[in-house]
Order: C-alpha cells, then sequence, then structure tokens
C-alpha cells in the first residue's frame, strides 16, 4: 500500500491531484538533476566508494589528530556499535547503515555534515564521479 502525499496546486483552473511518496520523491530527484534524468546511470561501485570514504571522513572529523583506534573508541559508545565495526568503517571496507550516518551528521550538524560530504566539489563533479553519462 503506498503512502499517498498531497501534490495540490491552488489557483484558478487548477485541479487537486494526489501522488504517491515515490512520484515526490522522483519529482525531487529530476529537481536536483537539472532535468538530466535520462542521461544519468548510476555507477553503484563508485558511488559506494564515495560514500564510504566521506562517511570516514566524518567520523574523522572531530579527531584531526586521532588514530583510527582512537577514533573508534570514542564513536562506538555514541553509535552503539562495536570499535571494530567501527574500524571496518574508517578503512572504507564497511558500508554503514543511514540510521548510523544519520546519527553522526546530526552530531556535526548540517552545514558542518554538508562542508565534509561535498567539500570543494560541485555537482557536476559529484555526478561524473557517481556514473553521469
Amino acid at each position: 500500500m503506498s503512502e499517498r502525499v498531497s501534490c495540490s496546486q491552488s489557483g484558478a483552473g487548477r485541479r487537486e491531484k494526489s501522488c504517491t511518496g515515490f512520484q515526490v520523491f522522483w519529482a525531487g530527484f529530476r529537481f536536483l538533476l537539472g532535468r538530466r534524468e535520462k542521461i544519468f546511470t548510476a555507477n553503484r561501485v563508485e558511488a559506494q566508494d564515495l560514500a564510504r570514504a566521506r562517511f570516514a571522513d566524518m567520523l574523522r572529523h572531530p579527531f584531526p589528530d586521532a588514530s583510527d583506534r582512537e577514533i573508534a573508541r570514542s564513536w562506538a559508545p555514541r553509535l552503539g556499535v562495536s570499535d571494530k565495526t567501527i574500524q571496518n568503517w574508517l578503512a572504507c571496507s564497511h558500508s554503514a547503515s543511514i540510521e548510523d550516518i544519520f546519527i553522526v551528521g546530526a552530531a556535526h550538524g548540517v552545514w558542518t555534515t554538508m562542508q565534509i560530504l561535498v567539500g570543494e566539489s560541485t555537482r557536476e563533479e559529484y555526478m561524473e564521479k557517481m556514473g553521469q553519462k
């Protein structure tokens, strides 16, 4: 059963329509791609490597001079995972769950998180890294 959300547009001569949550998500995705969704093919391996590296950067950010072991000891109790799990994330050999990414991002705040994730790269550079053709 899909959840329906209102996609209504008020105004003279416009009727109200509703759409699924997926349609709302897809509309937002098309907006972010600049309506170039037909020419985008994701390279899952490249996207995974990039996501793992950026998450490792997020974990390291508050501890710039610490070793991976020290970073793991600091984050593990906060995230409720083992030190080894954190070390795997730092080594980019495993992916974190969306919940873990959300917690770490929330700990940093939105602006710092975006600065770590995006850095100096432009949208186009990121799209290229993830497989835009």
